[in-house]
């Protein structure tokens, strides 16, 4: 008899589906900075799964912003970064590249990621965080 698999198993599963390819590296990337606890990471759902189009009025409403990043990522001394996820070979929605420019012109950083290495390499190239550590 086979083991019955947990919604966390499952949803593991899920990611690793191609479909779901910018899923499984937003995934990895936020696996992988939340093991560090000077800093903050977090998801911006902003509606993909809302199929609905009252609910996503509603969501409109409520602040829902088309092209806003995957990822916000607050660091030490009030710095901030909006990163947004794509698969390689993947281009920016018009709304994506509205969004990055409007950051941009308020000097803040915004980041285009297509792997977890494209993570590592932004930190490890910023030695301004040298006093963060990173697992390896």
């Amino acid at each position: 008899m086979r083991r019955k698999l947990s919604f966390y198993e499952l949803a593991k599963r899920e990611l690793l589906k191609p479909r779901n390819a910018e899923y499984k590296i937003q995934s990895e990337i936020v696996e992988y900075l939340r093991y560090n606890k000077k800093i903050i990471v977090y998801a911006v759902p902003n509606g993909t799964f809302v199929k609905n189009p009252i609910t996503r009025i509603i969501l409109g409403l409520i602040g829902l912003l088309a092209g806003c990043s995957d990822l916000v990522i607050l660091l030490q001394g009030g710095k901030s970064l909006y990163v947004e996820i794509k698969k390689p070979k993947e281009k920016q929605s018009p709304e994506q590249i509205e969004f990055q420019a409007r950051i941009e012109n308020l000097s803040h950083t915004y980041l285009l990621w297509r792997s977890l290495d494209d993570c590592i390499d932004y930190f490890k190239g910023e030695t301004k965080w040298e006093n963060i550590i990173w697992r390896a």
